[in-house]
């Protein structure tokens, strides 16, 4: 069959089937996945045979830059700690215990080699994390399952090649450690130099089109040159995604952004798609091929699930207690949350009060039954209220600063009294006083009005 005809079906079959899956409710995946295996049996299908090098190269870099190029790098920052931790010791544990377990159940397999096979099986994947997403996951642990999906890619290749190599020569474990460290700062290094560079020649170019037809070259000009270095090219074309989406509204504008994310949308369907729908059709000939070889399809079939649970029930025993952390900071971010609210709605409304903001008269007169504030209409706008301080014996803590005039009546058995700062500012304002057995009833205090005040 033509490859041009292929390419046709395979793109319709990969809309339809998510158009489909949509309506279902079902990730669109596992149908692409039963679709493939579905077309392998019809008898006019060739066996389809993929180098694993063209999905290393043409399929995971733009897959992984448009994955970082949508996440929020404060979210990625934020979590670090914890993707880092997912992405380097539990794909090391997971894959060093699967290949434990495969070296010792299955005849004449070695450990470098069962090892191998533990990197393969052990990192998530960035698409299966969307299953996870429509599942109703809280947000933050989608973050981190995505944010590892991005970058353990790199751990599992370094175990990879390690593996492969100790078959036939030995390797130490400061060997591996030396590369995986080498591969990831050259691939971060050069990876920002990349999303930089193309956020700068980006910048200067006003076709939407052609911006975004540049962006299509970003993840290859990082992942390349990076594998040629020797380091982990993956790793390069996420930290070239990572500072492109945090830094484009700086220098692109929203048309370009927007249009750029349109067709990355679609790219990214048509990758993803191609990826699954490739799988089915493969595993029909991977199981001919085994039955052939002699090793059983049964013995392969329980071996891969007591894999698969050795892999499950490790992220179980390690994310556990991962969980149990973020819960407690999300707890105390949400207190903080709630801290940063209250603050702005004073900023927001000067003139309101929460009760704990209440002033309690603290001066030796204050006793049982003591009145400790009084509260009139404020001259101000929107009809707040402010509330002057007072009690007996308490005049030093009564100095609030009601708006001038002061109102026309003070508060039962008390009366106004001006009140003038000593600071150079020479502010003055009202306070209540206690009224003098001399007090007149006109509101203020004898020999303390404004007019007394001023000539004093």
């Amino acid at each position: 069959m033509d490859v041009a005809v292929i390419g046709l079906l395979a793109v319709l079959a990969i809309a339809g089937v998510s158009a489909v899956a949509a309506r279902l409710g079902v990730a669109a995946p596992l149908l692409l996945v039963a679709t493939g295996v579905v077309v392998s049996l019809l008898p006019f299908v060739p066996p389809v045979e993929i180098d694993p090098e063209w999905i290393l190269m043409g399929v995971l870099p733009p897959l992984l830059y448009s994955a970082s190029v949508s996440m929020p790098a404060m979210d990625f920052r934020r979590d670090f700690g914890t993707i880092g931790s997912l992405s380097v010791v539990l794909v090391v544990i997971s894959s060093l215990l699967v290949g434990l377990f495969i070296a010792a159940v299955v005849p004449g397999v070695e450990l470098a080699t069962g090892i191998a096979l533990g990197a393969i099986i052990s990192p998530t994947d960035a698409v299966a994390t969307s299953i996870v997403k429509r599942l109703g996951a809280p947000s933050r642990v989608v973050t981190v399952l995505e944010g590892e999906s991005l970058l353990n890619d790199a751990t599992a290749l370094v175990l990879l090649r390690s593996a492969i190599a100790a078959t036939s020569v030995s390797v130490s474990v400061w060997g591996v450690v030396g590369d995986f460290v080498y591969a990831v700062a050259i691939a971060v290094l050069v990876g920002l130099l990349v999303g930089r560079l193309n956020l700068l020649v980006r910048a200067r170019v006003t076709d939407p089109a052609v911006n975004t037809a540049i962006s299509f070259v970003v993840p290859f000009a990082a992942y390349l040159p990076v594998e040629h270095l020797g380091g982990s090219g993956l790793v390069a074309a996420v930290a070239a995604g990572l500072h492109t989406g945090h830094s484009a509204p700086r220098y692109l504008e929203p048309a370009h952004r927007r249009a750029e994310e349109q067709n990355w949308r679609t790219v990214e369907l048509l990758l993803e798609g191609g990826v699954f729908l490739l799988m089915g059709l493969e595993l029909y000939g991977l199981v001919e091929d085994l039955d052939e070889s002699g090793g059983g399809l049964g013995t392969a079939v329980w071996v891969g699930a007591v894999a698969a649970a050795i892999v499950v029930a490790v992220r179980a025993a390690y994310v556990v207690p991962l969980l149990v952390a973020l819960g407690r900071r999300a707890g105390r971010g949400e207190a903080v949350r709630e801290r940063i609210a209250q603050i702005q709605g004073r900023i927001d409304h000067p003139d309101s009060r929460p009760p704990s903001a209440v002033r309690r008269c603290s001066g030796p007169g204050c006793g049982a039954g003591s009145p400790t504030s009084t509260t009139w209409p404020a001259r101000r706008s929107g009809g707040a209220r402010a509330r002057c301080w007072c009690g007996p014996g308490c005049a030093a803590s009564s100095r609030s600063r009601p708006p001038r005039p002061c109102p026309p009546t003070p508060p039962s058995g008390r009366c106004w009294s001006w009140w003038r700062s000593s600071s150079p500012r020479g502010r003055s304002w009202c306070r209540v006083a206690r009224c003098p057995s001399s007090y007149d009833g006109s509101g203020w205090c004898p020999a303390r009005s404004p007019t007394t005040t001023a000539t004093s």
